[in-house]
């Protein structure tokens, strides 16, 4: 098949032994062109195309001239065809949408299951550290140390070493976020 160049709006192009006029152009610079086409037929020259038995229309692309028509055209449409399944670049925005808040909410499910391990794991480092530091705690019994400032030592150990883990892991997350970009580009 020859390539086809087409410039502007009035050329002709071939498809099969017929000669038609180009009515629309359209160009997407970015992104997967998913539902477009690039040249664009008047309806009853497009008409012309489809078979003449009555082999089963797959996709039919409408221009409306007046975008408030939309949902009068697809109920005309369902109206006289209702084994037809009609959708339009809103009904893609709505998939679209509604897998962006299901990857929303799976994204927070796994931040909390994430965030509950980490927890128990410093729960259990912790729990460990103290079983070995039992020598250390008797010795500060002895030299007269309260329940209550050996627990408040603990503790601030502990807050002391979740701040500095944490913003260290802010600093190291923010730094592979920025690399990532930069070399993802």
């Amino acid at each position: 098949m020859p390539i086809l160049f087409v410039s502007k709006i009035g050329d002709t192009m071939e498809v099969g032994s017929k000669t038609f006029s180009i009515v629309g152009l359209l160009e997407i610079k970015e992104g997967v062109q998913i539902a477009a086409a690039n040249i664009y037929l008047s309806l009853p020259d497009a008409q012309t195309l489809l078979p003449t038995e009555t082999d089963p229309v797959n996709i039919i692309y409408l221009r409306l001239s007046d975008p408030v028509m939309q949902n009068t055209v697809k109920e005309s449409i369902n109206n006289h065809m209702p084994m037809l399944s009609v959708s339009s670049s809103d009904s893609f925005l709505e998939l679209m949408g509604g897998v962006s808040a299901i990857s929303g909410w799976f994204s927070w499910i796994v931040s909390a299951v994430a965030l509950l391990g980490a927890g128990l794991l410093t729960l259990k480092s912790m729990t460990a550290s103290m079983v070995e530091r039992v020598p250390e705690i008797g010795i500060l019994k002895a030299l007269g140390w309260t329940e209550k400032n050996i627990r408040d030592q603990l503790l601030g150990e502990a807050m002391l070493q979740c701040l500095i883990g944490g913003v260290l892991g802010i600093i190291i997350g923010y730094i592979g976020a920025y690399l990532w970009k930069c070399h993802g580009n």
